[in-house]
């Protein structure tokens, strides 16, 4: 299957969502139950990565 959607337009979509995971971890307090995550969970905001090479 073939993807039209440009890189640029997907993060621009996915912005939002990348910045708001971390701030959901954090209320929940995810952290404290796997300390382990607490650097991940402190990056705002994620990376956006689009992996084309997933088998179907």
């Amino acid at each position: 299957m073939i993807d039209l959607t440009k890189d640029s337009v997907l993060v621009r979509q996915l912005l939002p969502v990348a910045d708001m995971i971390p701030l959901v971890l954090q209320k929940i307090v995810y952290h404290e139950t796997h300390p382990d995550c607490s650097e991940v969970i402190s990056k705002i905001p994620w990376p956006i990565v689009r992996v084309r090479d997933i088998p179907q």
